[in-house]
């Protein structure tokens, strides 16, 4: 299976450093090199357990994922 990774390292507080990692447009753009187009879907207007999102990559792959976890400012997935 292809995996797509990225990383670099930031001199933020890891409280705003998972903040801005929660981003999604016009922010997330500006610094997610794979992110092309980001919603979360459903009506949801911030990151929670069970909230959708649509991601397109500037590669065109498309994908929805959901949020299993979310304990801000620590963990999501």
């Amino acid at each position: 299976m292809p995996v797509v990774e990225s990383r670099t390292t930031v001199p933020l507080e890891p409280e705003l450093a998972f903040w801005v990692s929660q981003t999604t447009a016009p922010i997330r753009y500006r610094w997610d090199p794979f992110v092309r187009y980001q919603q979360l879907l459903d009506g949801a207007s911030t990151p929670a357990v069970g909230v959708r999102t649509a991601t397109t990559s500037r590669h065109g792959l498309r994908m929805v994922s959901t949020y299993v976890s979310f304990s801000a400012p620590a963990t999501s997935a």
